[in-house]
């Protein structure tokens, strides 16, 4: 019987089926779709650290100086726009030197045969003609009009309505697509004027294909789209944590302006935003909510004559009242730390500002520090995991002397330790503060989708680490139970903790809990799921028939592990992709292969 996420849940807790048990199921969609969110929050920062320059060209040369200063939503697209569709000067895209980045630091092949699948990714226009629960939609394409199943992030704050046109990069996820970092949202009825624009600018262009002609046009009809606007404060030259947060902004901006809000207000909002974005880190697929919510906390708190309802912000940003009230309520709980400590500020910037009134947040204690040392410690922390070693050393310790509880901080310092006790030593310290940070009562809570909540990755980072130090000093045990641990509290194995469990349960002769965790995580039609299920066959039974189709299996889905288990074939220089799963199967396991040499040799006298 199916079950939907508002039902109460089968087991009989009480508990909505989303709140309850829907959260302890265990897919290989959902491994993959939390894969590849990675993959793209890697992929814009891969860009914008290594080929900065190369975005910022394509921003002058499409947009000019003076629009892109003022335009960040539309230098935004387009960092977008370059990283799948603009050709270096060595003849390739952004993410196909990203692919090959991945392929150095030993992604797993089945990771790379998915963002292989982003290469040829094109900026589509589509409209919405279903909209389902679980954050699922149905688009259709405004020029092939075909149909495709797009899945959003299901804890994001996205309320894309039916009929609405969306514009983004829409790349693979398995069986589904989903937008690249977020799609730009248009209502219905504007989006249906754009459409036809977009369709005679087609039929009057020399494309008869309708995604190259995407691809050459996109820049232009970005830049129509988005109407320029005087900025008095420079977004682009603020620290944003996350592009989206910057996304919010620039549209915060822009309707501030359309409804009348300039100089000081307009501003506030934007700094207030920029500190609460920075701090808080909300998760969002759409920013229009955010940026709603901002807009009405200004004018409900912040403004002397405040002139809009909370239905009426909505409509002015597309969204719905109920998504506006939800994000507004999360950021009133957290957000006055951040008005006040930028109210304490803003009189050392009141030219800048263009206040007319230097007095007029007087009211505000001059002595006024931020309350929480812990949040002062993770701001250094993130500054310090986008520095060099020399400077990420100093700001982990700066953190520590803040608050010593921060795990982050003992895994920094970790790393830049060369002797391994002391490493040792460092990350269990990390595992240590973390427990004590989040409380027991968090962890009986919560156990089951650590992972999904973002406070608790400090610490299972640092157990992660202090469980493979542990297993290269020898401590094979020690190192088994915290990664056990590590996939109770985090049953969908996010960090793939699985692949360094499973070898050390083969090293320890403990056959059977290997069987049973390949079974948990079923990757078969994978390299390293088919050849894995040939070692515990043999472990567990000899030479069988089942074991001879077994082999036969795993030699069709890639045939290169055995020549290289064999030594038929030695490891290559410069592998493709086959060859290349291959090798990083081969390098990870080739240990406990090594302790089998019966099964080496029955594989090179029956593997042909």
């Amino acid at each position: 019987m199916d079950i939907g996420r508002n039902d109460p849940c089968h087991c009989g807790s009480g508990k909505k089926y989303k709140k309850c048990c829907m959260k302890k199921v265990t897919s290989l969609d959902a491994i993959r779709e939390e894969e590849l969110r990675r993959m793209q929050a890697e992929l814009f920062q891969f860009a914008d650290f290594h080929m900065s320059p190369v975005l910022e060209a394509i921003i002058d040369e499409y947009v000019g100086d003076g629009v892109k200063d003022e335009e960040n939503l539309l230098a935004a697209l387009l960092r977008i726009w370059g990283i799948f569709s603009y050709q270096t000067d060595q003849g390739r895209t952004m993410m196909e030197s990203f692919i090959e980045q991945k392929r150095k630091e030993s992604v797993r092949p089945s990771v790379i045969s998915q963002l292989e699948k982003w290469v040829n990714a094109a900026p589509s226009i589509s409209f919405i003609r279903n909209k389902e629960e679980g954050g699922w939609y149905t688009v259709e394409d405004l020029f092939t009009k075909e149909d495709k199943r797009v899945k959003l992030d299901e804890e994001s704050e996205v309320d894309f309505e039916d009929g609405d046109l969306l514009i983004g990069y829409l790349v693979p996820f398995g069986q589904y697509y989903s937008y690249f970092i977020n799609a730009l949202d248009i209502p219905e009825v504007e989006g249906i004027r754009f459409a036809e624009t977009a369709k005679s600018v087609f039929a009057e262009s020399d494309f008869s294909d309708a995604e190259q002609f995407m691809i050459s046009h996109y820049p232009a009809m970005m830049k129509s789209l988005i109407v320029g606007h005087d900025v008095d404060l420079d977004i682009s030259e603020m620290v944003w944590a996350n592009p989206l947060h910057m996304l919010a902004a620039s549209v915060l901006e822009d309707t501030l302006k359309q409804s009348g809000i300039t100089g000081t207000d307009r501003d506030l909002g934007i700094r207030v935003w920029n500190r609460y974005s920075n701090r808080i880190q909300p998760v969002m697929k759409k920013p229009q909510i955010y940026s709603a919510a901002m807009h009405y906390y200004l004018e409900k708190h912040l403004m002397e004559v405040p002139s809009s309802t909370q239905k009426g912000v909505a409509e002015q940003y597309g969204i719905s009242p109920a998504s506006l009230s939800k994000a507004y309520r999360q950021m009133e709980e957290e957000i006055e730390e951040d008005v006040e400590y930028i109210l304490q500020h803003v009189n050392d910037e009141i030219s800048n500002l263009g206040l007319d009134e230097p007095g007029q947040y007087e009211e505000f204690d001059s002595d006024w520090k931020p309350e929480s040392d812990k949040e002062e410690a993770q701001e250094l922390i993130f500054e310090a995991m986008q520095s060099d070693p020399k400077k990420r050393l100093k700001l982990a310790k700066e953190a520590l002397e803040l608050y010593p509880y921060h795990p982050d901080a003992y895994s920094m310092l970790a790393e830049a330790e060369q002797d391994p006790d002391k490493q040792l030593q460092l990350f269990k310290k990390g595992m240590q503060v973390g427990e004590t940070d989040l409380g027991e009562h968090f962890f009986k809570q919560n156990k089951g989708m650590f992972w999904g909540l973002s406070e608790t990755r400090p610490y299972m980072r640092a157990k992660f680490n202090y469980a493979m130090m542990e297993a290269a000093v020898g401590q094979l045990e020690t190192a088994v139970k915290q990664c056990e641990e590590l996939l109770e509290l985090n049953e969908m194995d996010n960090q793939g903790v699985r692949y360094m469990l499973f070898v050390m349960y083969f090293d320890l002769g403990m056959y059977k809990q290997a069987k049973k965790l390949l079974d948990r995580f079923d990757e078969s039609h994978t390299a390293a799921g088919a050849y894995n299920q040939v070692l515990i066959e043999y472990a567990l039974n000899g030479i069988t028939s089942s074991l001879k189709k077994l082999m036969k299996k795993a030699k069709e889905i890639n045939p290169f592990v055995f020549d290289y288990l064999v030594g038929k074939k030695k490891l290559p220089k410069n592998p493709n992709y086959d060859q290349e799963e291959a090798a990083v199967y081969v390098q990870e396991n080739h240990y406990i292969w090594s302790k089998n040499p019966e099964l080496i040799k029955w594989v090179a006298e029956n593997g042909k």
